[in-house]
């Protein structure tokens, strides 16, 4: 969620791209984490197992890809 939610607020040079979508909320203090994932205030599809913090995991099928993220496996979203 948090590479798709960086690739939304990205504006496009396309005439007719829709507007680009910030990230809500602010970016913690960083000697003060949220527990679990770093990105779960902020991300729409948090869900309670985002409390914990996830392992890095490997991502896809290039092998020196890795993701952090519960959901890493949902073949629709980026992580």
């Amino acid at each position: 969620p948090y590479t798709r939610a960086l690739l939304d607020a990205r504006p496009s040079i396309e005439a007719h791209a829709p507007p680009p979508r910030p990230i809500p909320g602010r970016v913690p203090h960083p000697a003060s984490h949220p527990e679990g994932c770093r990105f779960r205030p902020r991300c729409a599809r948090a869900f309670d197992p985002c409390s914990r913090p996830p392992s890095l995991e490997p991502a896809g099928e290039d092998p020196g890809r890795r993701a952090r993220c519960w959901l890493h496996q949902d073949p629709g979203e980026a992580s």
